[in-house]
Parts: C-alpha cells; structure tokens; sequence
C-alpha cells in the first residue's frame, strides 16, 4: 500500500466520477493499467477528497492508511460478485487515535493490491467499486453523538465510482484455496500458543457453547409477539418483524435464529482452530471468513474476561459468526453503543453485525 497526499481544488471531472457522501467527502478508484493478468498482481488506486471547509476525521479501518483490514471493495467477475478473501476483525469501539485527518481540499491516495483481498483468479471483466460502511465511519458525526442516547447513529457510507479492467490469462488454482477448501476435516489444533494460553482458549470455548446454546434456545422458544417486546432481543436486534432476504419473505428474527444456531452448531460439533501469534493490544482476534474455522486470538482477547461484556467466551461467538461457511456477518458496528444505536436505525445491518451477535449472547447486563 502507497500513500500519497496532495491539496488541490477537484475539477467538475472528477467530482462527476466519485461520489461524494453527507460529509462531503469524495472516493475515486482508477487502474494505471486496464487489463491484467491471472498470474499477475491486481493494483488500484483509491483517492480520497474532503470538498469541506473544515476537517474531516475518517475511521482509519475504512481507509488502506494501516493496510486493507475488512471487505471495502466491491469486486465483481463478468457480472458476479466474488469472494472476499480477506481477514475480519473483533476491535474495541473506536476512539480518536483511530482516525485520520483530512484538511479542507486535500485528497489522500492509496495504492492497494486487490488479488490477495479478492478473487481474482480467472480470466475477465472485473468491475471493483470502493464502499465503505460504519456508524463510527467519522469522527465527528459519531463520537460525539455517541454522548447522546436520543440521537440514534446510522451506518455512513462512503461509495466510489465503479472501475473496470480486464483479465486474461488461465484459471488459476492454488494450493492454499484447497487447504481452506479442505479445512472443515481438519483436527483441532493450536499454533504459536502456550499450554497457559491453550487452557485459557479452552475455559472459553466450553462457556462460548453454553452461551451460544442458550441464546439459541432463547430465540426457538419465543414467538414474534413474544420477541417484539424483549427487551434483550429489541436492544441488539431492534424490530423483530422487519422483513428481509429474498423477496423480503422472512423476518429479522428468523434469520438471527439461524445465523445463532448454525454459530452454536459450529463452536459445538467443527473442529475449530486456534492461531496465538497475533499481539495487537487493540484487536481481540480475526478471521478469515472463507477460511472455516480457524481463529487467530490477538492482545484484547488476553485480557478479556472469560465471561461477561466483550469476552473471551463472546470473542469466540463473534468470530465464528463471521465465517461465509456459518453466518457470514460483517463489522457494522463495535461496542455496545454502537449495536444499540445499530439496532434501532437500520436493523438489516444489526442482524449482519457481530457484535451485536456477541452482545446478545452475552447478555450483560442481563435482560429477559
């Protein structure tokens, strides 16, 4: 990833080509070159531009400033939206050293590999778009209405054009995509961990099933009625009723009823796997969605109490909610105001968001 910052006024050109959002920010996506190859690597070029008269603070997990860090491209082959093969992420809530500063007029250029974050294996027309999606995605339209709990947050957006290339060249197969592929018969295992840190991640998968368990059977045996007037379900989940899928057929609380069971199926009956190499102090794990089910424990989730808010016991629900093999949710929001307010202005985001998935399970402080 390269970098690069300039302060310029944007010509009527480009502000034809991007799309600006409500903070008047602009994201354009270029290639240097139009067609690639399947055995090559697949360059774009990202360019941010705050149109404001004032300082813009953007979350840097939506930016490429530390790396690409969660699925911000939308990347489609001959019309088909691929893959993402990327890693997601349990973080803390965001705070103001988790964003960077763009100035009145200036623009901020990324230069981002996309084949090893998508799949880019076989030949064709690629059409990749840039969409960023947060309620924390600015700092100055989330921190701050953070403090208000009657002002509920809504999920920003920050979209970009739509760029083209081509691909030629033969399919590519690699032996990692079959190890992945294959990786659901795998035994159990642990990689970089100590015996202190096996017992631990032990402690907490036996609580992550009994309380994956138990928010399952909570769902199963409510009604709709029942669930429209939880408390704990309205608090994470919002409006059980809301319809959603295809052809909006079912309702929001069926499709948490089976993203919870196929997760409480998961952490149950597959043969997880544990990596203890990651130290970062802010992150509490990842994974790799299309990489069942494999869990990589970072610093946070050291400290994290085994039960309890933003625990060890709801690290491991979380995560392996996030698998495309499980419930394939996303990161909408983190912490508990986040979800809240996630839940009660856009509930087919919350019924896709981890966190909310972690908080409902946990249930601290207890609700009925």
């Amino acid at each position: 990833m390269m970098r690069i910052i300039k302060l310029s006024c944007v010509s009527s050109a480009i502000l034809l080509s991007c799309f600006a959002n409500a903070q008047n920010v602009s994201a354009t996506l270029h290639f240097a070159q139009q067609i690639h190859s399947t055995d090559g690597d697949v360059h774009v070029e990202l360019e941010l531009t705050n149109h404001e008269n004032k300082p813009v603070n953007l979350l840097k997990w939506a930016t490429a400033e530390e790396g690409i860090s969660g699925d911000l491209f939308t990347v489609k082959r001959d019309g088909k939206e691929v893959s993402y093969l990327g890693a997601l992420y349990k973080r803390r809530a965001p705070n103001e050293k988790d964003y960077i500063e763009i100035l009145p007029g200036e623009s901020i250029s990324y230069k981002v590999e996309l084949s090893a974050l998508y799949d880019f294996s076989a030949p064709g027309q690629y059409e990749i778009s840039y969409n960023a999606e947060s309620v924390h995605l600015y700092r100055n339209t989330d921190l701050q209405i953070a403090t208000s709990k009657s002002i509920p947050r809504k999920v920003n957006e920050l979209k970009s054009n739509t760029a083209v290339t081509w691909l030629d060249g033969e399919v590519q197969v690699f032996e990692n995509d079959q190890l992945h592929t294959n990786s659901v018969f795998a035994a159990t295992s642990y990689a970089s961990c100590s015996n202190s840190q096996k017992s631990t991640i032990n402690s907490a998968w036996s609580s992550a099933k009994t309380m994956s368990a138990n928010a399952t059977s909570y769902l199963t045996g409510r009604s709709t009625s029942q669930l429209e007037s939880s408390a704990r379900y309205t608090t994470w989940f919002g409006d059980p009723t809301v319809r959603v899928g295809f052809l909006w057929l079912t309702k929001a609380h069926e499709r948490v009823e089976e993203n919870f069971t196929a997760t409480t199926d998961a952490i149950k009956n597959k043969p997880l796997s544990f990596d203890c190499s990651c130290t970062s102090s802010g992150t509490y794990a990842y994974v790799y969605p299309s990489q069942p089910y494999k869990i990589y424990f970072c610093g946070a989730f050291w400290g994290a109490p085994r039960t309890g808010t933003d625990s060890q016991a709801g690290t491991i629900i979380h995560e392996v909610s996030h698998f495309n093999a499980v419930a394939g949710t996303d990161d909408h929001a983190y912490g508990h105001s986040g979800a809240k307010q996630l839940a009660s202005s856009d509930v087919k985001k919350a019924i896709e968001n981890a966190d909310s998935y972690e908080y409902f399970a946990e249930n601290t402080p207890y609700q009925n």
